[in-house]
């Protein structure tokens, strides 16, 4: 599967034995890294280390994260 397919991802969340909301991705391709875990329920923030994309949710650094 790729990276894109919402089969990883719920294939991940039931290996490791969670539900989507306990979940976070964070990745730098809005495509893979952000709509595939939204399809099934992961909240997901694109890292945009050059502040160059307007979506939202949208981190800067790793430690970003944290803030949410």
């Amino acid at each position: 599967m790729k990276k894109d397919d919402r089969g990883m991802y719920i294939n991940a969340i039931r290996e490791l034995d969670l539900t989507p909301s306990e979940v976070i991705m964070v990745g730098d391709s809005f495509r893979n890294d952000v709509l595939g875990p939204k399809m099934v329920g992961i909240n997901s923030f694109l890292l945009d280390r050059n502040n160059v994309s307007h979506f939202v949710p949208r981190i800067f650094s790793i430690e970003d994260v944290l803030l949410f």
